[in-house]
């Protein structure tokens, strides 16, 4: 299943693969083995206050084959 996804972490937060499929695992309410991969749609840079955030848009796949 496809799922499109929208996430705002920080930038040390983005660039982390890892860390990336675990918050996809979260916000879809799956286990982290469950998702096979993902392609960041859209990033986008948030830093209208003191902390900078990156706004990532992201299409998840889950218990499919992965393709780009």
């Amino acid at each position: 299943m496809k799922k499109n996804i929208q996430l705002q972490v920080l930038p040390h937060q983005a660039a982390d693969e890892m860390l990336l499929k675990t918050l996809i695992a979260e916000a879809s309410s799956v286990a982290t083995g469950d998702i096979t991969g993902f392609t960041i749609d859209k990033k986008s840079i948030d830093a209208r206050g003191k902390t900078v955030k990156i706004n990532l848009a992201l299409q998840a796949f889950i218990n499919e084959p992965f393709q780009i």
